[in-house]
């Protein structure tokens, strides 16, 4: 009588993609983690020339409408940054009536 045992699989071979993938990345800790390094030098080597295009100052797009307009704003009334802003809402007729433009010019 011939016995064969059934070898157990595994572990590493066994069960769904991400055990598996588990098992690969702490079998090759050394490889991935070297490769975490390498790709990390790598942004920071490209994020470099990205610095001088950023500003945390400004919030519009160059060349558009707003910044355009802040443009023409700055050359025509000297004006900088806005520190108040109003909101007019006229009770009769339009914000372009006489007597609303005085009011909040007032």
């Amino acid at each position: 009588m011939v016995t064969t045992r059934a070898r157990p699989a595994r572990q590493d071979t066994a069960g769904p993609p991400l055990r598996r993938l588990g098992f690969l990345l702490v079998r090759r800790r050394r490889l991935v983690l070297a490769l975490a390094l390498v790709l990390l030098i790598g942004a920071g080597v490209l994020a470099a020339g990205a610095a001088s295009g950023l500003s945390l100052a400004r919030f519009e797009a160059p060349g558009s409408e707003s910044d355009r307009a802040q443009a023409e704003l700055e050359e025509r009334f000297g004006t900088g940054s806005p520190d108040m802003i109003f909101l007019v809402t006229a009770r009769s007729g339009t914000v372009d009536d006489p007597a609303v433009e005085a009011a909040g010019r007032s």
